[in-house]
């Protein structure tokens, strides 16, 4: 599994845009540490995922 991480901090606003796009294998667990993520910072209602019948995530992007 690999990771990639853009970042735009923007000083003005005092903002911090972040961008991780995870590849790997499919059933390696990239869409629950995902999944984890938004729910240890409470933004749970703001992930969007289409699952497919076999719980594969098709496209997910928030």
């Amino acid at each position: 599994m690999g990771l990639e991480l853009t970042m735009i901090l923007d000083y003005e606003n005092k903002t911090l845009q972040v961008k991780i796009v995870y590849y790997g294998p499919a059933m390696s667990g990239k869409t629950t540490s995902v999944k984890y993520l938004f729910s240890f910072f409470k933004k749970e209602e703001t992930l969007k995922s289409i699952d497919s019948t076999v719980g594969r995530t098709l496209f997910s992007d928030s």
